[in-house]
């Protein structure tokens, strides 16, 4: 996004840099392990874009600080003109999320699962309601429907990035390909712009 001209992003993470990032997550390097991930891809992203206003809030999204409270504390008010790109994996935090984004009508798109998914071009963007072969999807569709009173129908309003891939009955020891999670990255980042 940054190289595309996007002059205002806002990183929200909790977590730091460990070993397992390297193969997978642009931050994570040797020299960058045990560090915030969003303070140091922020400075990465100033060093491509110097003038680009980039916000690092180094904290775990959740129910103590939904986007009301962000929006307040960290200036974040003109979210109309804003898109979301939602990269939670834990799922309560992410019904949260995108539960508080539709209510208020601000443009999102949300990742789901890319765990031992190893083809690239199976990567496509669908309704939440429409993917398929995404154990991730499956557990957030039930999720939104049983505890945050989703509709049924096939289409929900949700736009996500996912892989149809079916990785039933392959290796537990099976990784994550960077292949995959930089080009949900890149899907993601295309949706954003183009919308």
């Amino acid at each position: 996004l940054i190289r595309s001209n996007i002059g205002n992003l806002t990183i929200i993470d909790f977590d730091h840099i460990n070993p397992s990032n390297i193969n997978r997550q642009i931050p994570a390097t040797s020299s960058t392990i045990g560090k915030s991930k969003v303070i140091v891809l922020q400075n990465r992203l100033k060093d491509i874009n110097p003038d680009a206003n980039i916000m690092a809030i180094h904290q775990r999204y959740g129910a103590e600080n939904d986007l009301d409270v962000l929006t307040h504390k960290y200036n974040l008010t003109d979210l109309t003109n804003s898109v979301i790109l939602d990269c939670i994996d834990d799922l309560p935090a992410k019904a949260l999320l995108i539960t508080s984004l539709k209510e208020r009508g601000v443009s999102f798109i949300s990742s789901m699962g890319a765990a031992k998914k190893h083809d690239p071009r199976l990567i496509d963007i669908a309704d939440l309601g429409e993917t398929h072969s995404c154990p991730l999807a499956r557990r957030f569709r039930k999720m939104l429907r049983q505890k945050f009173n989703f509709s049924r129908s096939q289409v929900m309003g949700i736009p996500t990035v996912f892989s149809s891939e079916n990785c039933a009955g392959q290796e537990q020891h099976r990784g994550t390909s960077v292949m995959v999670t930089g080009s949900f990255g890149l899907m993601m980042a295309y949706w954003a712009v183009e919308t």
